[in-house]
Protein backbone atom coordinates (compact mmCIF):
# COMPACT_ATOMS: atom_id res chain seq x y z
CA UNK A 1 0.00 0.00 0.00
CA UNK A 2 1.38 3.72 -0.86
CA UNK A 3 -0.82 5.19 1.95
CA UNK A 4 -4.31 6.83 2.94
CA UNK A 5 -5.71 9.48 0.31
CA UNK A 6 -8.02 12.34 1.18
CA UNK A 7 -11.87 12.66 0.92
CA UNK A 8 -12.42 13.00 -2.96
CA UNK A 9 -16.45 13.60 -3.80
CA UNK A 10 -18.26 14.27 -6.81
CA UNK A 11 -18.06 17.83 -9.06
CA UNK A 12 -20.50 20.21 -7.91
CA UNK A 13 -22.13 23.12 -10.44
CA UNK A 14 -22.75 26.29 -9.70
CA UNK A 15 -24.88 27.93 -12.29
CA UNK A 16 -25.43 31.63 -12.86
CA UNK A 17 -27.63 33.24 -15.64
CA UNK A 18 -26.97 36.38 -17.87
CA UNK A 19 -29.16 37.69 -21.12
CA UNK A 20 -28.51 34.25 -23.35
CA UNK A 21 -25.25 33.21 -21.39
CA UNK A 22 -25.27 30.41 -18.53
CA UNK A 23 -21.75 30.51 -16.46
CA UNK A 24 -21.40 26.92 -15.03
CA UNK A 25 -18.53 27.02 -12.10
CA UNK A 26 -17.79 24.20 -10.77
CA UNK A 27 -15.78 23.08 -7.70
CA UNK A 28 -13.64 19.53 -7.54
CA UNK A 29 -13.36 18.51 -3.83
CA UNK A 30 -10.17 15.83 -4.55
CA UNK A 31 -6.77 15.25 -3.66
CA UNK A 32 -5.24 14.35 -7.37
CA UNK A 33 -4.95 17.12 -9.94
CA UNK A 34 -7.88 17.64 -12.72
CA UNK A 35 -6.23 17.61 -16.26
CA UNK A 36 -9.33 18.86 -17.92
CA UNK A 37 -12.71 18.99 -17.79
CA UNK A 38 -16.13 17.93 -20.53
CA UNK A 39 -18.78 19.82 -20.65
CA UNK A 40 -22.04 17.99 -21.39
CA UNK A 41 -25.42 19.76 -21.87
CA UNK A 42 -28.71 18.25 -22.89
CA UNK A 43 -31.18 20.57 -24.46
CA UNK A 44 -34.86 21.50 -24.06
CA UNK A 45 -36.67 18.44 -25.54
CA UNK A 46 -33.85 16.51 -26.40
CA UNK A 47 -33.49 12.74 -24.61
CA UNK A 48 -29.40 12.73 -25.03
CA UNK A 49 -26.52 15.08 -23.78
CA UNK A 50 -23.63 16.73 -26.26
CA UNK A 51 -20.60 17.06 -25.38
CA UNK A 52 -19.96 20.55 -26.38
CA UNK A 53 -16.80 22.12 -24.92
CA UNK A 54 -13.35 20.66 -23.11
CA UNK A 55 -12.10 23.04 -20.76
CA UNK A 56 -8.75 23.53 -18.51
CA UNK A 57 -9.84 25.48 -15.76
CA UNK A 58 -12.93 24.89 -13.63
CA UNK A 59 -15.69 27.67 -15.29
CA UNK A 60 -17.75 27.36 -19.02
CA UNK A 61 -19.51 30.21 -20.21
CA UNK A 62 -22.25 28.75 -22.45
CA UNK A 63 -23.44 31.28 -25.10
CA UNK A 64 -25.60 31.66 -27.73
CA UNK A 65 -29.06 30.72 -26.06
CA UNK A 66 -32.17 31.25 -26.05
CA UNK A 67 -33.87 33.14 -22.99
CA UNK A 68 -36.66 30.94 -21.29
CA UNK A 69 -35.31 27.39 -22.64
CA UNK A 70 -33.97 24.82 -20.33
CA UNK A 71 -30.78 23.08 -20.38
CA UNK A 72 -28.75 20.41 -18.72
CA UNK A 73 -25.56 19.94 -18.40
CA UNK A 74 -23.64 17.66 -16.61
CA UNK A 75 -19.15 17.80 -16.27
CA UNK A 76 -17.10 15.03 -16.42
CA UNK A 77 -13.29 15.68 -15.04
CA UNK A 78 -10.02 13.90 -16.43
CA UNK A 79 -6.93 13.84 -14.07
CA UNK A 80 -4.10 12.07 -12.24
CA UNK A 81 -2.24 11.49 -8.47
CA UNK A 82 1.27 13.07 -9.37
CA UNK A 83 2.36 9.34 -8.14
CA UNK A 84 2.42 6.27 -10.03
CA UNK A 85 0.77 2.81 -8.84
CA UNK A 86 -2.71 4.73 -9.19
CA UNK A 87 -5.71 4.49 -11.89
CA UNK A 88 -4.69 6.45 -14.60
CA UNK A 89 -6.96 8.41 -15.78
CA UNK A 90 -9.10 9.47 -13.17
CA UNK A 91 -12.66 10.41 -14.06
CA UNK A 92 -15.21 11.77 -11.95
CA UNK A 93 -18.56 12.69 -12.92
CA UNK A 94 -20.65 15.90 -11.68
CA UNK A 95 -24.46 15.56 -10.47
CA UNK A 96 -26.76 16.93 -13.77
Amino acid sequence: PVGNSQVASSIFISVSETDEELDLSFTPNVPWINEYYVIYRRDEGASEFDSIALVTEPFYRDTGLVNGDQYCYYVKSVGEYTAGGFVDPIINFSQI
